[in-house]
């Protein structure tokens, strides 16, 4: 199937709900990517989100996600590192 505009919001709910967490390294305030967030929430997903240039708007997006709760992070063996810390709790 050809990439349509119109398919990505539902390719968006199935990764979040497939992925364990969801990880956001660039978007704007208004984006695809921050309902891909939501969806995420909906389903009990971790999100962590990468810092970035502040005078950059692909910035936002992390920054703001950032600021309600999501877990900064700079590199993957952090995001590892939680999972494997989380799996050592149970």
């Amino acid at each position: 199937m050809q990439p349509k505009r119109w398919n990505f919001p539902m390719r968006n709910r199935i990764i979040s709900g497939l992925s364990c967490g969801v990880l956001v390294t660039e978007a704007q305030v208004k984006s695809g990517t921050l309902s891909t967030i939501e969806h995420a929430l909906d389903h009990g997903k971790d999100v962590f989100a990468v810092p970035g240039d502040i005078f950059s708007g692909l910035s936002e997006g992390p920054h703001k996600l950032i600021s309600e709760g999501a877990k900064p992070v700079w590199n993957g063996d952090q995001i590892l590192d939680e999972y494997r810390q989380l799996r050592a709790e149970k």
